[in-house]
Formats: C-alpha cells, structure tokens, sequence
C-alpha cells in the first residue's frame, strides 16, 4: 500500500481517546499515536494478530502505562516524565512511576488506526 494511500485512510479513521478505547476493533492493523494539540504523529505502531495482539490489545496496553512491558510507556516516561518525576524529590515505586505514566498518556494522546491483513502491517508500518 502506497503512503498517500495509507495516510488517507489514516485521516479519516477516528482520532480515540482512552475513554473510548473499547470502540478499537480486535483485528490487525497498524496504529498512530497523537499527542493533544499537536500536529505531528508521536508514535506509529503495528498489531498483528499473532505476533503482537490485536490493535485493542496493543493500544490498551499503551494506555495501561507500563513501563517494563511496553516500549511506548518507557519512550513516553522518558521523553516527557522523567524530568518531572526528579523534580518531585521524593522517591517513587515502579507501580508509582507506571501509574504517573497511564495517568500522563490517558489524559493527552489519542490513536488513530487503519486495519490492514497481517501481511500487510510491516510494510505499513514502515510506509508510515
């Protein structure tokens, strides 16, 4: 699929926020991550569903904040929270920091998606 093609169907899928998540559908695709206010895409991900679940599964677990299991949590963590979590002074627990992570990704990124086969989902990706 061509990239003009892809970022068509991009733009018309709907932009969610965590409170609509379950409107995600169980099936493969990939994915965009979109910071509140901002016009440029955070994050561009894939969900296949053999490999790594399905685009409700894979969005989910961004929205859940967990560091250690998931690659967006730490680049969201360690772009935009860690300065602040040092500034704080006090020391936190990791089920802390993870929860100051959900509650930051929550309340200021939205996911856009387009459903594609398995197949298709590297290359798209990639496109992306």
């Amino acid at each position: 699929m061509q990239f003009a093609e892809l970022e068509d169907r991009m733009k018309k899928s709907p932009l969610i926020a965590y409170g609509q998540h379950r409107r995600i559908p169980t099936t493969s695709g990939v994915y965009a991550a979109w910071l509140e206010g901002e016009t440029r895409c955070l994050y561009v991900g894939r969900a296949g569903n053999t490999r790594s679940g399905n685009l409700k599964k894979r969005i989910s677990a961004h929205f859940s904040g967990q560091r250690g299991s998931d690659q967006f949590c730490l680049y969201v963590y360690d772009a935009y929270l860690h300065e602040e979590r040092c500034q704080i002074g006090t020391p936190m627990t990791t089920q802390q920091v993870n929860a100051m992570t959900a509650d930051w990704i929550r309340k200021q990124v939205k996911f856009q998606w387009v459903e594609l086969s398995e197949d298709e989902c590297d290359s798209a990706e990639q496109e992306l």
